[in-house]
């Protein structure tokens, strides 16, 4: 049994428009075929639509080029302090979730493959 249909402003230019599953039939996603899982199409590109879904250990590369996209400045916001890299074990640490304590989520640009 799935809950009604949630909109949620993200950003002032996209929305994200979902139906959640309910608990008591889907537990914590484990894998990518989870049916935590949604698709957002932004308003500053209605040709891209973004995936919205739990991250994967197969997300590290991913995750490294959107770090090295960020400005210093974005950076700083992020991580509270001066960054210029990633170590390995910051990478799989964000990437090898275990769902039964922490939750990771990664919106995917279907066009480019890549994180936003």
């Amino acid at each position: 049994r799935s809950l009604p249909l949630v909109l949620h402003p993200v950003h002032f230019d996209v929305v994200v428009c979902c139906v959640m599953p309910s608990l008591a039939v889907h537990h914590h996603p484990r894998h990518p075929n989870s049916p935590w899982r949604f698709h957002v199409r932004q308003d500053a590109d209605p040709d891209d639509v973004l995936s919205v879904r739990p991250i994967t250990p197969d997300d590290a590369l991913r995750q490294q080029l959107f770090f090295e996209s960020m400005t210093p400045e974005n950076r700083f916001k992020r991580f509270f302090a001066p960054k210029s890299s990633l170590t390995t074990s910051e990478l799989r640490r964000f990437t090898h979730i275990d769902y039964s304590q922490s939750f990771g989520l990664a919106a995917v640009s279907r066009r480019s493959d890549q994180f936003v």
